[in-house]
């Protein structure tokens, strides 16, 4: 068996005295498509399954570290129904799909640039961003394509099934 995926978590020195519980998930290969950062192809859209930036906000206004009154919660939630959905949608056609990591979306690009050999273009106007993240990220003087995602999901599909995938994700997203 092949461990296929893992998540670490990066804490300040001292700051790791309280309980941390990390999981790996095993499994096996969903028949519906090969996913994989390598299989990125010119042309290929890239599509995103909601708003971006809520997770890393609302856990900065949680902390206090911000005296800012941004009524914001935290986007985590199962990733399991849009994924599915897109499987179903797209299939074959579905050549990559990931959760932006802790550190924001444009590192999740720039590993799938690396692995393909594809240079993409983000229409990052077409990005959707919460108003109140968007606002809040202004005042901090940050990019919301760097805040942490939880409940988000990235992928990338052949054009022909962009539209499906799209309808797909959002028949599935928060109403």
């Amino acid at each position: 068996m092949t461990i296929i995926a893992g998540d670490t978590k990066v804490v300040e020195r001292g700051h790791a005295d309280q309980l941390y519980i990390c999981t790996t998930g095993l499994g096996q290969r969903d028949p519906r498509a090969r996913l994989a950062p390598d299989a990125l192809r010119p042309g290929d859209h890239l599509l995103v399954s909601g708003p971006i930036g809520e997770h890393g906000t609302a856990i900065m206004l949680a902390r206090g570290e911000f005296d800012l009154g941004a009524d914001i919660t935290s986007d985590t939630r199962s990733l399991w129904p849009a994924v599915d959905a897109l499987l179903d949608a797209a299939g074959p056609q579905l050549r990559c799909c990931a959760t932006p990591p802790g550190v924001g979306w444009r590192p999740c690009s720039t590993s799938w640039r690396r692995a393909s050999g594809v240079a993409m273009l983000v229409r990052e106007a077409a990005v959707p961003v919460h108003p109140a993240v968007a606002g809040a990220a202004e005042l901090l003087g940050i990019d919301p394509m760097h805040v942490a995602n939880e409940g988000v999901l990235v992928a990338a599909c052949r054009p022909r099934a962009a539209p499906r995938a799209l309808e797909a994700l959002r028949s599935v997203a928060r109403r």
